[in-house]
């Protein structure tokens, strides 16, 4: 009787060394899996965003079209510091800017604002 005991001992916690191990490999199973499902939705977004660019670029190459008869041009870019979006509205036949959606000297201001609230933050006291 002495001689079953550290057998059943034995035998369970080699059952319970198996049990840990296949958890663990569960585990490594599930992380992958879980990687490779956010690597695909990443690669899923990635091709939504390049699709909606070329929507957006053809629709900018129609609206040019249209305003060009009206002898304008939009240009739209994005602000540098600020990262804001900005229209420049040219006339085609000058060259001329007529308008700027938002004023390029007011997203220099709002960058220069931004860069002394940062600074004044940052600063150790």
């Amino acid at each position: 009787m002495m001689n079953i005991k550290p057998v059943e001992i034995g035998q369970t916690l080699a059952r319970e060394t198996v049990s840990t191990q296949e958890s663990a490999v569960d585990s490594k199973v599930e992380i992958k899996g879980s990687f490779g499902e956010a690597k695909q939705n990443l690669k899923g977004i990635k091709e939504k965003i390049e699709f909606q660019k070329s929507q957006v670029d053809k629709l900018l190459e129609n609206l040019n079209d249209i305003m060009g008869i009206f002898n304008v041009q939009l240009k739209f870019s994005i602000h540098e510091e600020t990262k804001q979006i900005m229209v420049t509205v040219k006339n085609i036949k000058t060259d001329e800017v007529i308008r700027e959606i938002p004023p390029k000297e007011v997203l220099d201001l709002a960058a220069k604002i931004l860069e002394m609230v940062g600074i004044l933050v940052d600063k150790k006291v």
